[in-house]
């Protein structure tokens, strides 16, 4: 995703989305790493999705698509 930064999402160098098959298993590996949580892998009405903070200040959202 790409947008225009504001007060409440400040400009970082990078945000990313990327799908994946095992969210969980992404998001321990990304704090194994040395990533920090910012949201557990949870269950969403769209599939399951978390999101983590690396050291170099990028965010990222991973998730899975719900097979319905």
């Amino acid at each position: 995703m790409i947008a225009q930064a504001t007060q409440a999402a400040p400009a970082r160098p990078c945000v990313l989305f990327v799908y994946t098959d095992d969210v969980d298993s992404v998001y321990r590996a990304a704090l194994g790493a040395g990533a920090a949580s910012m949201l557990d892998p949870t269950d969403q009405a769209w599939g399951r999705g978390s999101a983590i903070h690396d050291p170099w200040d990028n965010r990222w959202w991973v998730a899975t698509r719900s097979a319905t």
